[in-house]
C-alpha cells in the first residue's frame, strides 16, 4: 500500500497536469523520466524526489507547496473528478472575464439551492 502522502502529490500531479491538457507523455519527456514513472507518480506507487517536485512545480507553475495541500471546505474535490476537471476548463476558455465572473456567480448560486 503507498503512503497516503505520495497519494496526496501523485492526484495533485494529476489534477493539474490535466487542466492544463498536459499528456503523461509530454510530462514524462519534461521531467526526463519515463512515461511509466509519470504514472507511478500519479499513482502514489512511487515518492517523487525533492529535486523532481521542485521542478515540476516551476513546468506545472504551482508552488512546491500546492502538492501537499488538501482541499478543504464546502467545494472540495477529494479526488480528480473528470467532469469537475472538464467544467473548470470550459470556465476558463471564456475569454469574457464579466462573462466568466457572471457564470461563476450562477454555479455558486445554483450550488447553494
Amino acid at each position: 500500500m503507498s503512503d497516503p502522502i505520495n497519494q496526496l502529490v501523485g492526484r495533485r500531479i494529476r489534477l493539474i497536469r490535466t487542466a492544463r491538457t498536459l499528456r503523461q507523455e509530454d510530462l514524462a519527456q519534461a521531467l526526463g523520466v519515463s512515461t511509466t514513472q509519470v504514472q507511478k507518480y500519479e499513482n502514489g506507487t512511487n515518492r517523487v524526489p525533492a529535486s523532481r517536485l521542485f521542478k515540476l512545480s516551476q513546468l506545472l507553475e504551482q508552488p512546491v507547496g500546492w502538492f501537499f495541500d488538501e482541499p478543504k471546505g464546502r467545494y472540495a474535490v477529494t479526488a480528480v473528478d473528470p467532469e469537475a476537471l472538464q467544467l473548470a476548463q470550459t470556465v476558463m476558455a471564456i475569454s469574457d472575464t464579466p462573462k466568466r465572473a457572471a457564470l461563476l456567480r450562477l454555479i455558486h448560486a445554483l450550488a447553494r439551492r
